[in-house]
């Protein structure tokens, strides 16, 4: 999902059951107010299902109405329940109001620490923490032979690289990935001489023609 969308890897984790249409073919990356959590750049975007994505989606999340779509493995194994508290949206969305307005009784008034309190009411939910992630894709990446690579974050200038390389319009790619500029978009695209070569070439073909 994050070499394939270029998602980041926040957006990954906080993507919920009913971000995912399957009847229309698209999932949202959106902000969760109610978990104090907020897109960067806050550009909500929809994004189409592709097949295998769809596959892996379907199978992750099976017959829930609510929660985290990816999960960790004690929920993901039914070790432990994560829809026991919310198996519905709505209901979801009731118990994020209810512990925002706890903690505010409490006397929580910071950002920093509202959306820590949060994170921790997600967590009790099965959603799986960005720690998790980055230690599962250096496993990866120590297994392949690649121990130098240790940011999931990685993989989001991949998608970029490759859909400039693809020859994608560059402002697809700046909404797909969410950044609110081309030159941000072109920051994390790092195209080779092979690339600029097929570039001229073409710039060329299209001279001479």
């Amino acid at each position: 999902m994050l070499v394939t969308y270029g998602l980041r890897v926040g957006e990954l984790t906080h993507l919920l059951v009913d971000d995912v249409d399957f009847k229309n073919g698209f999932f949202q990356i959106r902000s969760k107010p109610e978990l104090w959590w907020y897109v960067k750049t806050s550009r909500d975007r929809k994004l189409p299902i592709l097949n295998e994505a769809g596959e892996m989606l379907r199978e992750l999340i099976g017959k829930r109405e609510a929660g985290f779509v990816f999960l960790e493995r004690e929920y993901a194994t039914g070790e432990r329940d994560a829809t026991a508290r919310a198996k519905t949206p709505g209901a979801l969305k009731k118990l994020f109001g209810r512990e925002l307005d706890i903690a505010r009784d409490a006397g929580m008034s910071d950002d920093k620490g509202l959306a820590h309190h949060m994170e921790g009411v997600a967590r009790t939910l099965g959603k799986i923490s960005e720690k998790r992630v980055r230690q599962e894709f250096i496993t990866i990446t120590k297994a392949i032979g690649r121990p130098d690579i240790t940011k999931p974050h990685s993989l989001r200038h991949v998608f970029s690289t490759r859909a400039q390389e693809a020859d994608v319009n560059p402002l697809l790619v700046q909404r797909m990935l969410g950044h609110a500029t081309l030159e941000m978009t072109g920051n994390y695209t790092h195209l080779g001489v092979e690339a600029q070569r097929r570039a001229l070439e073409a710039i060329t073909r299209e001279t001479n023609g």
